[in-house]
């Protein structure tokens, strides 16, 4: 019999529902793996035992509606997302170290739809970018290979998700934070439109870019949580009739950033499936890529200044070194250059409306180059300077990660699909027919992983523990 933690949120809704899966033994399967494994990977700052299973337990009494949406589902929150009881970290010593009073909106939209709080996910500091190697708790690991990066901000929730912690986890996405790690991690990611989603209860970064969204294995199931945390109901679109017409911008990571011959390999290779398929992808130019950094990266910098700057003032010694030194970028950033900074993102977004107008998505790399080493700094700095994932913070679309192959080190790689804005349905089913068509990649895939002697025998107490109490 399959695990339950091998379930997609789809696959585990519908056994769910249909009570072959009693959510009690799927919450206590998926602490029994986190028990098991997450001292490898730091994927988890905190781990909602207790809460989890007491949750569980009432949805079996009674008679529930297991209509809901997400009943019986599991579900990690990055720890920048405030849950009522628990205390949102930040991942600094920065933070107030008190219980939030209630929970975000997406936690709440979730919750009602009847999913299951199991625990909060680690990041980046503040969610500025890392590794922060000098934060409270040690930074996330990638299960594909612990020895590299599962990308960032959002770095826990994509380890969690890959090494099946649970089925479902929140992210941020301010400068590709969602994108990031769900590329690196080998898992689906949706940043959506800015705006769609409600922030309330979310520590903010940069709050013109900010934006929280899904991450699961399958696109099927980010759709599903998508659909649960929409403050309005939305129209459910099906997988296209016609292939998509598709745009290929690759003058952005060609020749601006060089990327390494196996991203523009195995892109090429997708892109081909994806024509043979049936999909018209003509190539277009846009803006330089240097001018959505700088739009973004001058936007960001001077609104996270301006969130801590009181905090900074007086407490600059409780942050991190990386992000006291980013933070402070934002002060030298004058009024002239930040109003700069907005004009050249109202032109920047209707470059990217122009090239929508008669295609549903434009295509691109998440990065222009696969993971690195996460101890390197040299290489997570160019791994930073490789990122394509600014272009929709900047002007506010929509955009869906997908994973696509593995590197030569066997660490995944990805693509995104940047989609019109507040058009997340058609993006959605634009990413389903790219799943379903491409052979590099078979959906909800993750790295095996198996436990040692010293960790069954951890586990085997711990289940003796859990049964005393």
């Amino acid at each position: 019999m399959t695990s339950p933690v091998e379930l997609t949120l789809a696959d585990a809704r519908n056994k769910i529902a249909s009570r072959e899966l009693c959510p009690v033994d799927y919450v206590q399967a998926l602490l029994d793996r986190i028990a098991a494994f997450d001292d490898r990977f730091n994927a988890l700052i905190e781990v909602a035992a207790e809460q989890a299973l007491a949750a569980a337990n009432s949805l079996t009494r009674g008679r529930p509606d297991r209509s809901r949406p997400m009943f019986g589902i599991p579900f990690l929150v990055k720890d920048i997302i405030d849950v009522e009881g628990c205390v949102t970290t930040c991942q600094s010593r920065a933070h107030r170290r008190a219980a939030a009073r209630r929970n975000a909106d997406c936690v709440q939209r979730l919750l009602d739809a009847g999913g299951i709080f199991l625990g909060k996910t680690s990041l980046d500091e503040f969610a500025l970018g890392g590794p922060h190697f000098d934060a409270p708790w040690p930074p996330p690991r990638n299960p594909w290979n612990r020895d590299y990066t599962p990308g960032s901000s959002s770095g826990g929730s994509g380890a969690a998700l890959a090494a099946k912690f649970a089925p479902l986890a929140l992210g941020t996405d301010t400068g590709g934070s969602i994108r990031s790690p769900a590329m690196m991690t080998g898992v689906v990611g949706l940043k959506p439109t800015f705006n769609k989603l409600s922030m309330r209860g979310v520590h903010p970064l940069a709050p013109s870019m900010d934006v929280l969204g899904p991450m699961a294995r399958t696109v099927e199931d980010v759709a599903l949580a998508f659909r649960s945390l929409a403050r309005h109901p939305v129209a459910v679109a099906r997988e296209p009739v016609e292939a998509p017409r598709l745009v290929r911008l690759d003058h952005l990571w060609r020749e601006e950033l060089v990327a390494t011959g196996e991203t523009a390999e195995l892109f090429d290779k997708v892109l081909r499936e994806l024509n043979t398929a049936g999909s018209v992808i003509s190539s277009r130019r846009t803006a330089a890529l240097k001018c959505f950094n700088a739009a973004g990266w001058v936007t960001l910098f001077a609104e996270a200044f301006h969130v801590h700057r009181r905090s900074l003032s007086s407490h600059p010694e409780r942050y991190g070194h990386l992000t006291r030194e980013k933070l402070l970028r934002g002060a030298h950033v004058s009024v002239a250059d930040y109003i700069n900074a907005q004009h050249l993102r109202e032109q920047l977004t209707a470059a990217i409306d122009d090239c929508l107008i008669e295609a549903e998505g434009i295509v691109l790399p998440v990065s222009a180059m696969p993971p690195c080493r996460l101890e390197d700094s040299t290489a997570m700095a160019e791994l930073s300077a490789a990122s394509l994932r600014m272009i929709c913070n900047v002007t506010g679309h929509p955009a869906l990660a997908l994973p696509t192959g593995l590197s030569g080190q066997g660490l995944p790689m990805g693509i995104q699909v940047i989609g019109r804005k507040g058009q997340e349905e058609e993006l959605i089913a634009i990413g389903s027919w790219i799943e379903r068509h491409l052979s590099t990649w078979k959906p909800g895939t993750s790295p095996v992983l198996s436990r040692t002697p010293k960790e069954n025998e951890r586990l085997a107490a711990k289940r003796s523990s859990n049964h005393r109490n």
